[in-house]
């Protein structure tokens, strides 16, 4: 992985590895329902870091194992999908796919209702969520 600013650390660790299936799925949905021009990007992603909780699978994403993840400063992330469904735990789970500096930085897992989030919903249990501009 290249250099790496340490202060990022608290938002992620360092995590690299492929797409789980599961990922790859998400993100073939997410991108293959609102922003389709961008699936040929999917091919070439892979996970360089995962959430700092180190808990739920939110995952930041680059195209090569050197790549330094882009992190969000104000008004830098762009939603570009957010759909919400429920786990096999029953617990709402927020999935949004998020652009940082023109490039598919990060799959994220939140929980509106203020729970751990530990895995994602399944396809057949998302729901389009309009509460991003």
């Amino acid at each position: 992985m290249g250099k790496l600013d340490r202060a990022s650390y608290p938002y992620f660790v360092p995590h690299c590895r492929e797409l789980s299936d599961i990922e790859r799925t998400l993100l073939t949905f997410l991108i293959g329902n609102c922003v389709p021009a961008r699936l040929p990007e999917l091919a070439q992603l892979k996970v360089i870091a995962r959430c700092g909780c180190q808990k739920c699978p939110t995952i930041l994403l680059g195209t090569d194992f050197d790549a330094v993840p882009i992190v969000g400063g104000s008004g830098s992330n762009k939603v570009i999908a957010s759909y919400r469904g429920c786990n096999e735990d029953g617990a709402i789970v927020g999935v949004v796919l998020i652009e940082r500096q023109g490039k598919i930085a990060e799959l994220e897992a939140w929980s509106p209702e203020g729970a751990d989030i530990r895995m994602w919903p399944e396809l057949s249990e998302l729901l389009l969520d309009d509460i991003w501009p």
